[in-house]
């Protein structure tokens, strides 16, 4: 197995951006912010692609993996390089899991570029078709289709995809084999991702992956187990210089970030839960709830939990100790489909949504566009609940 986070060195000496790439940087980004490790990673993956894709030499350094610690400044460190390599003479396909992760490199999430849809098997979010490298590659292929991001994979492009620690191995190796496909009969385009230059971000210590869909019985996890992306097809082909940050960026967060160090690095002691230095201590004890939560919160703020259990159980209490009666209010949408609704507690459990939310007159919870008719909750009146199905025949 093939080890991520395995470090090969850069050698060779470092100049500016300014004096390798040719000219000042262009636009917004600003490269002078720089640390001397990231300026060498930048110097290196930007030259290194330039003359892949002026080439197209099948022994240019080619495929990239950036990874370090949180607050090296890893995803600045990837718009800078988007940025200086521009969309000439290949354009940027930019891609993460997540919308999040997505926006903030400026990017696509993976299922909206590739045209990716849910199965529609009646059950909420059912994706679980990605663990199969096949047929992934498949709905790929049949998702850019004729469309304008072929015609670019085409022409030429380069791939990067941020937080890629949430990336399952078989998505990983689908999206080198759709690019393969579309480029079939091009320089290269035996090689992983059609010989398009690749630069991978992130650090999978932090993030890992994004769990898919477990109730499918075509695609179940015990038939199509999935591992990490660096057990991948296309990861073993690739042998991508590993770049590792070490150097924080973020100087007045240190000891917080020293404290991420320590998760990260950590093995795990009680269900998920590390054991921390007497520093990372004194860090906790500043911003956790000293009381365990038995005192309303003096102040409204977001209680982060290592466990779902926990959550559930601190949002369950703290429900329970709001002064005023508790409503409970049932639901039925009809807004979806013209049809009478016809469905079973179990079906809606069995789909991941709650079947009743609980309101008290002091909860404070976001905007979320409804409106209970200007009413204090105190006053509100629950109308006569409604049978959803009609009674079937003794």
């Amino acid at each position: 197995m093939s080890n991520p986070h395995q470090r090969r060195e850069l050698s060779g000496g470092l100049s500016t951006p300014e004096q390798t790439l040719g000219g000042p940087v262009r636009g917004a980004i600003d490269v002078s912010g720089l640390d001397q490790d990231q300026r060498k990673v930048f110097q290196k993956v930007v030259t290194s692609i330039r003359s892949t894709l002026a080439n197209e030499k099948e022994l240019e350094e080619r495929y990239f993996f950036i990874t370090g610690d949180a607050g090296c400044g890893k995803s600045f460190l990837l718009k800078s390089i988007i940025h200086e390599i521009g969309t000439e003479p290949a354009n940027p396909v930019i891609l993460a899991w997540t919308g999040m992760a997505a926006k903030q490199v400026g990017g696509l999430t993976i299922q909206s570029y590739f045209r990716l849809a849910f199965d529609k098997t009646g059950m909420v979010g059912d994706n679980a078709f990605m663990r199969s490298t096949v047929e992934l590659t498949r709905r790929m292929v049949m998702g850019i289709k004729g469309s304008d991001e072929e015609k670019r994979l085409k022409r030429g492009a380069v791939i990067y995809v941020d937080e890629v620690g949430a990336v399952h191995h078989s998505v990983l190796d689908a999206i080198s084999e759709t690019i393969k496909i579309i480029r079939q009969g091009m320089p290269s385009s035996h090689l992983p991702f059609g010989g398009l230059p690749v630069v991978l971000s992130g650090d999978p210590c932090q993030i890992g992956r994004v769990s898919l869909f477990e109730g499918s019985s075509r695609y179940s996890p015990e038939q199509y187990p999935t591992r990490p992306f660096w057990e991948s097809a296309c990861w073993g082909e690739m042998r991508p210089t590993i770049m590792y940050l070490t150097k924080f960026n973020r100087g007045s967060d240190s000891e917080y970030l020293g404290l991420l160090k320590e998760i990260r690095r950590s093995t795990s002691e009680d269900d998920g839960v590390p054991k921390f230095s007497s520093s990372s201590v004194s860090v906790l004890s500043k911003i956790r709830d000293r009381d365990g939560g038995a005192v309303m919160p003096r102040f409204n703020h977001t209680v982060i939990c290592l466990r779902n259990k926990d959550a559930e159980e601190h949002n369950h209490k703290h429900i329970h100790s709001l002064p005023g009666p508790l409503h409970k209010l049932m639901a039925i949408d009809t807004e979806a489909s013209p049809l009478p609704p016809c469905f079973q507690k179990k079906d809606v459990d069995g789909m991941g949504y709650r079947a009743a939310i609980s309101l008290t007159s002091a909860l404070r919870s976001p905007k979320l566009g409804l409106n209970f008719v200007a009413s204090d909750m105190n006053s509100l009146k629950i109308a006569e609940r409604r049978t959803p199905c009609p009674k079937t025949p003794p």
